[in-house]
């Protein structure tokens, strides 16, 4: 039971954070925030302390190549925290996965917003349209990437090996 709280509240937290990086591009502070806390708390069912160790330098590491993406703007601040604090959970055993999904997810992401792109080149009114439904064709006419929406996409499909009884 207390397994399926964790898992529960993880899962929560991601969606939150995807559906605020949808609506503002924003991911706020206390998302990424809980979601360290959350492992914190989780870290006292892992086997031994070392484990813990590796987690943290794990995510440690994630969040400052992030941060050096940042650098160079591509990922937003929130994108930085919530990309660290899921490899704080997937630690060195699921990291190179994570990785690798969240880069396809965030690939496939891009080529639909590179598409709006092009939609509004030819119908520039259809940016204009109120409404979160429009927002790709937003996010292609200003260039912007969500990059919150692949990361906790990934992180959703890394779940069920995340909480591995």
């Amino acid at each position: 039971m207390i397994a399926f709280v964790f898992e529960a509240t993880f899962v929560v937290l991601i969606i939150c954070a995807a559906i605020s990086d949808y609506q503002r591009m924003k991911i706020p502070n206390w998302i990424s925030g809980a979601l360290i806390a959350l492992f914190v708390a989780y870290a006292w069912r892992l086997p031994t302390w070392p484990v813990v160790g590796w987690h943290f330098a794990v995510g440690g590491a994630v969040f400052v190549a992030a941060i050096l993406a940042y650098a160079v703007n591509v990922f937003g601040a929130g994108d930085v925290k919530l990309l660290g604090a899921v490899a704080l959970w997937a630690g060195p055993e699921l990291l190179a996965e994570f990785l690798v999904v969240t880069s396809v997810l965030g690939g496939a992401f891009s080529l639909m917003i590179l598409a709006a792109r092009q939609a509004v080149r030819s119908y520039p009114a259809i940016a204009d349209r109120p409404g979160a439904i429009w927002n790709i064709t937003r996010w292609g006419r200003d260039g912007k990437c969500p990059y919150g929406i692949p990361i906790a996409a990934a992180a959703l499909l890394s779940v069920p090996a995340l909480f591995v009884a």
